[in-house]
């Protein structure tokens, strides 16, 4: 099974408008390399799962061109793409006990014998379902379920794995568990895979890439850390990550060879700025203009008096208010009140706070994300 039916996904200003008028997929251009894991992540209605479908053949193309293994698919139906499609709710038929459901497209391929009990057993073996082959899919867990449905889309022998949010109906240990099974699926076949979700911590736990899409648009696409710490767009930045970043809007000053950065709000707080090669190039184009700040509760530090201030962090000289610290296990994350800004701090579980106390905190501008205020795009050094 190791190897088999790997192949690259390239889709090329694919488009989808819906009757209503709706552009549920707006000239989408993505290359999905052999044998990669890859996520596509969005919020409901983002046009992630039509997406899919129309990689499937299951939706039909208004523009644009979808190759698999280098062959142009844009106009054939489901049955000629070589692809298997796992579903939120597996539509496994109820009438067949679990063999045969797994079994069924190697029947439709006239298969018969010891080649289809073999492979049936062999499947069953590595999914931990042996023991459920001679039950009906009514008698089965929702884990269960999806096993099935894996396994009969393992089967087939696809060039291509599509799942469209597999894990969304299950409870919390199903879903850790069906996860597990499907990244020790794909590092066993090598099979290229495209899985949707709405949840980040899948997408960015799970996929060798994440594509990011915000009504119809693919508007990030690169590698969980790429998406996390580089987020392309202030939605990316929002959506991304829990919790999420929060925005600030502030304004570059400089005077008398000096650069502060200005929180914008009531009381005005203002910091001098360490400026590095992409900020300085980002102060010189947005000096005197608005900007946003993006910070992800990595980029925020509460003073210790057990030990010195990390210079890395601009110590902003006053204190923020402890609004609520939740406790995680491994860390916690502290909700902190400064001005009219509300911000997430991480805590290593050894630092303790007092509830309701005042802190003085210190902001990581290096690693900061910054947004242009109108479009909502990244300010990045290399696109300015």
């Amino acid at each position: 099974m190791e190897g088999e039916g790997v192949a690259q996904v390239l889709l090329e200003r694919v488009r989808k408008t819906y009757a209503s008028g709706i552009e549920a997929v707006a000239n989408v251009d993505l290359r999905i390399e052999d044998g990669e894991f890859f996520a596509l992540l969005g919020p409901s209605g983002s046009g992630k799962s039509t997406l899919l479908r129309m990689i499937a053949g299951l939706e039909t193309l208004d523009e644009g061109t979808i190759a698999i293994a280098g062959r142009d698919v844009s106009l054939l139906a489901p049955r000629e793409r070589d692809v298997a499609m796992v579903f939120q709710n597996p539509p496994l038929l109820p009438h067949l006990s679990v063999f045969e459901n797994i079994a069924f497209s190697m029947r439709a391929r006239k298969q018969v014998g010891n080649s289809v009990r073999l492979a049936v057993q062999d499947i069953a073996e590595r999914l931990s379902i042996s023991m459920l082959l001679k039950r009906r899919p009514q008698t089965l867990s929702g884990g269960q379920k999806q096993r099935v449905a894996l396994g009969r889309a393992i089967v087939r022998k696809p060039s291509v794995f599509l799942l469209d949010e597999p894990l969304s109906s299950l409870d919390e240990s199903l879903r850790a568990e069906v996860r597990s099974l499907l990244i020790q699926t794909h590092q066993r076949t090598g099979a290229t895979m495209i899985y949707v979700t709405h949840d980040q911590r899948e997408a960015l736990g799970m996929g060798d890439r994440v594509g990011v899409m915000d009504q119809g648009r693919l508007v990030q696409s690169g590698s969980p850390r790429d998406v996390y710490e580089r987020p392309s767009t202030r939605f990316v930045g929002g959506f991304v990550g829990d919790p999420a970043m929060r925005m600030i809007p502030a304004m570059f000053e400089t005077a008398q060879g000096r650069t502060s950065l200005r929180l914008l709000g009531t009381p005005e707080i203002s910091s001098t700025l360490m400026l590095d090669s992409r900020l300085a190039k980002i102060v010189d184009r947005f000096s005197g203009r608005t900007v946003e700040l993006g910070l992800r509760p990595e980029h925020v530090r509460i003073a210790s008096s057990n030990s010195p201030r990390d210079p890395q962090f601009a110590w902003l000289g006053i204190e923020a208010r402890l609004v609520r610290s939740e406790y995680l296990g491994h860390e916690s994350i502290a909700t902190l009140r400064l001005a009219s800004y509300e911000l997430y701090a991480r805590l290593l579980t050894d630092f303790s706070v007092k509830p309701h106390g005042s802190y003085e905190i210190g902001l990581d501008f290096s690693r900061a994300s910054w947004f242009a205020t109108d479009s909502g795009m990244a300010l990045r050094d290399e696109t300015l």
